[in-house]
């Protein structure tokens, strides 16, 4: 499992080569994934710019209509170091950590109309030990029903909410308090990356994330925590 906690999409300066003067560029790093960016062109690049140097070892792309994604990354002296694509099936990627970065190019192209885009998730993710085997990935449906008396049915359909519940146990104390700082530091959704090499039946998505931490007692040798993963839109 690996989570975006620290998002270098906030600490960029960001461009684009063809904007909606009505949905621009700033929107990526709105909170809600459907304050979108939007293209005027089928076709479109966004460019993120560092101060420093970052090292990056993922991209995800939240609520987009792009089916056709790569992105390139530059150091300093404006060199190609690093290209990679992405599915739009998942619209996600982990790769080997790439240092040096100074500046990414994402290429996106819709398969018709205009391209748009939710959000970027961007930087150094961090690897969680593995969770328990009762692991529990669910839907949230939160679409309402109502019935009149004279029995006219009225259905508020929303779309249900991707769910993943995650226990832990590690035996370095270490590993439990930097995890539970980590978290504490959350306010805002993050990525979240279930199973990195399996994107085939567990997507990366977008989430508001809750964790539950087990008091230790002096002598204890397990530390036990749990995190909880609610789609966020």
């Amino acid at each position: 499992m690996k989570i975006l906690f620290e998002n270098e999409l906030f600490s960029a300066s960001l461009s684009s080569t063809s904007p909606d003067a009505n949905y621009p560029i700033a929107n990526l790093t709105d909170a809600f994934l459907k304050k979108i960016y939007k293209s005027s062109l089928i076709s479109d690049s966004i460019t993120l710019a560092w101060n420093n140097d970052k090292t990056i070892d993922c991209l995800y792309l939240g609520f987009t209509n792009a089916t056709a994604l790569s992105a390139e990354f530059y150091d300093g002296n404006g060199s190609l170091i690093e290209t990679i694509s992405l599915s739009a099936a998942d619209l996600g990627n982990i790769f080997p950590a790439v240092p040096g970065i100074r500046s990414a190019i994402i290429y996106l192209t819709a398969p018709s109309g205009v391209v748009f885009l939710g959000t970027i998730g961007i930087g150094l993710s961090y690897s969680m030990p593995d969770p328990l085997a009762d692991w529990v990935d669910s839907l949230l449906d939160n679409s309402a029903k109502t019935r009149s008396k004279d029995g006219q049915v009225l259905l508020n359909k929303i779309p249900p909410l991707r769910k993943l519940l995650c226990n832990f146990q590690v035996d370095d104390y270490g590993v439990y308090a930097e995890i539970k700082n980590l978290v504490a530091g959350v306010s805002a959704p993050i990525f979240c990356d279930p199973f990195e090499l399996a994107h085939a039946k567990y997507s990366p998505f977008y989430a508001d994330l809750d964790g539950s931490f087990q008091n230790p007692a002096k002598g204890d040798h397990i530390f036990t925590f749990s995190l909880s993963f609610v789609e966020a839109r």
